[in-house]
């Protein structure tokens, strides 16, 4: 069972989150056509990934599958009428998503084919996806909540993304190091990364000392899990 939940968690993050463009999140957000798109590609992930365990598996993605397609579809329709509890929709479907891969691993509970290196591997990728895409994805999401001034224009400005990325895969780095040298890394990190935000976006200090939290929370947690 474990093998099978992580890669198929892994194999949902790659599709809900690295293959995800800014395109494709806008057209998810506006039409349930969108929605169809990033369902196609995040089945397709999950199918691939999943072919590995057998047919059983492959029917469990598919059916993973459908029910992410009706999940982003229920969630297309609240956002139409609730505009302002963005990041509640986004831990809601997370956890929907993740509970229909969790099922699937309880009711079929395959054998193992991974070895110890092969599973700390796919670990160790679901945690750097987590700090850089999921982790600068939904700081973005809670900022746009909190504070209505960043909810106008598109929803990361030129170069927003990357810097959350770096700077979520350097707060990884300097929590998975002993506290000597991780705790300094950290500290000026941290500094540096509100000054780039008032200073390249004009973000308030309140609002960076929000995505810098969240991030650098993201980093503990996987670096304590990976």
């Amino acid at each position: 069972m474990g093998d099978f939940f992580l890669c198929f968690v892994l194999a949902h993050a790659i599709g809900d989150f690295v293959l995800q463009t800014d395109r494709i999140a806008y057209l998810k957000s506006r039409h349930v056509r969108g929605v169809a798109l990033h369902s196609v590609i995040v089945a397709a992930v999950q199918l691939a990934a999943m072919a590995v365990f057998g047919w059983a598996a492959v029917a469990a993605a598919c059916a993973v599958s459908l029910l992410h397609f009706a999940i982003d579809c229920l969630k297309l329709a609240c956002n139409k009428h609730f505009t302002h509890t963005q990041s509640l929709y986004f831990l809601l479907d997370q956890a929907a998503h993740l509970g229909c891969i969790g099922l699937a691993a309880l009711l079929l509970a395959p054998e193992p084919v991974f070895g110890a290196d092969m599973t700390a591997y796919v670990s160790t990728l679901i945690a750097l996806i987590i700090v850089s895409y999921v982790a600068s994805v939904f700081a973005k999401i809670v900022v746009r909540d909190l504070f209505r001034e960043l909810r106008t224009g598109p929803f990361f400005a030129k170069y927003e993304r990357p810097t959350d990325m770096v700077s979520g895969l350097l707060f990884y780095t300097g929590c998975s190091l002993r506290p000597s040298l991780g705790l300094p890394m950290v500290i000026a990190l941290a500094a540096a990364y509100c000054l780039i935000q008032r200073r390249a976006w004009q973000y308030p200090y309140s609002a960076a000392l929000v995505k810098l939290a969240l991030l650098a929370v993201a980093g503990f947690l996987a670096a304590s899990w990976a």
